[in-house]
């Protein structure tokens, strides 16, 4: 739902009076640092140009046409493709929370349903336990405000449905930056001479790498090491 706030707040951007309004501001500012603003010089015969290069006959109709306008294009690619259309309900759960949920209409929970259904470990009950759970957020004088806590909230027995939506929320990656940062860490740990680490140990070794921000008892992690008698680890500290 923000995502498409955000795609129609950015798309009613893209018009000749912003433009216009960007521009006055963009000329003070070059006035300011001693820049001169002005297209690049086109040739009577070039291999490579903007398409839109021949249209404009002046500065400001050359950046409207070929920096302003195609940045606006591509802001609203991205978020179509990181927000598509048919996984809008897998982020409309979110709407579960005890902060919003007074805010769910029936056409979203049926949404929701049809979306996590196969995850759901009791779904015959899920719309009796909607309404319990709304009842339930409506009693609380301070309601949660993150994911985490209404999960915690949301106890198993009582909320199976509820807790399963909001764990699976929890562990929804919401970009590629682990991925790519796992990808990193591996090209540090891989080397030619741990050719024969097992993946249990690899795994480890990442994981330790990767978080090496969180609080870590090194002590607690050399003793489950040795723990098979096989290692000469003894008081050796990390």
């Amino acid at each position: 739902m923000q995502a498409n706030t955000c795609k129609t707040v950015i798309n009613e951007q893209r018009n000749d009076t912003v433009f216009e309004s960007i521009w006055e501001k963009m000329k003070v500012l070059a006035t300011c640092v001693n820049i001169q603003l002005e297209k690049p010089r086109t040739a009577k015969r070039m291999i490579q140009r903007s398409t839109a290069g021949d249209a404009s006959d002046t500065v400001s109709k050359y950046i409207k046409i070929n920096v302003f306008f195609p940045f606006i294009d591509h802001c609203v690619a991205q978020l179509e493709e990181r927000f598509p259309e048919d996984k809008s309900a897998m982020f409309l759960a979110s709407k579960l929370m005890p902060l919003k949920v007074h805010t769910m209409s029936q056409i979203e929970t049926a949404k929701i349903y049809e979306w996590y259904s196969s995850d759901l470990p009791d779904r015959d009950t899920y719309y009796m336990e909607i309404q319990r759970w709304m009842a339930f957020c409506n009693q609380l004088k301070d309601p949660p405000t993150s994911l985490s806590e209404s999960f915690i909230l949301a106890d198993s027995d009582y909320y199976p449905n509820i807790n399963t939506i909001f764990h699976l929320l929890l562990t929804m990656p919401v970009g590629s930056v682990p991925c790519e940062r796992s990808f990193s860490a591996l090209r540090r740990l891989k080397l030619w001479n741990r050719t024969t680490m097992t993946d249990h140990r690899l795994n480890g070794l990442a994981l330790m790498h990767i978080h090496k921000d969180k609080e870590i008892d090194r002590n607690l992690v050399l003793d489950k090491f040795d723990a098979s008698g096989n290692r000469r680890v003894g008081a050796v500290h990390l």
